[in-house]
């Protein structure tokens, strides 16, 4: 959620991985409206102050899943990763195969 492009960092993801290798994703989503004020807030708390990039690019886990599909990447695990009671924020871990010949 950090890259300003996404879909070309993960063609070059893509492109650097070798057919069927792994790629792991660790994202912050949503599922609702509150919860995606709550990861805005919380982005931008976290990574603002510190000069990190806050473009707000962030998905529903579903809409990575799709664009996952459309890139030949196939979801191989899909897990939540708790980060404490305090994380108001989803963190979907994402594995992945790259099943694209090169």
């Amino acid at each position: 959620h950090h890259a300003e492009e996404q879909l070309k960092l993960l063609d070059e993801v893509k492109r650097v991985t070798k057919n069927n290798g792994r790629i792991i994703i660790l994202e912050d989503s949503y599922i609702n409206k509150l919860q995606y004020v709550f990861t805005l807030i919380a982005d931008y708390l976290l990574n603002a102050p510190k000069g990190i990039a806050t473009p707000f690019n962030f998905r529903k886990e579903s809409e990575w899943k799709r664009i996952f599909g459309k890139l030949g990447l196939e979801v191989l695990t899909s897990k939540p990763v708790d980060l404490g009671m305090l994380d108001l924020v989803r963190h979907p871990l994402f594995v992945l195969r790259n099943r694209v010949t090169q």
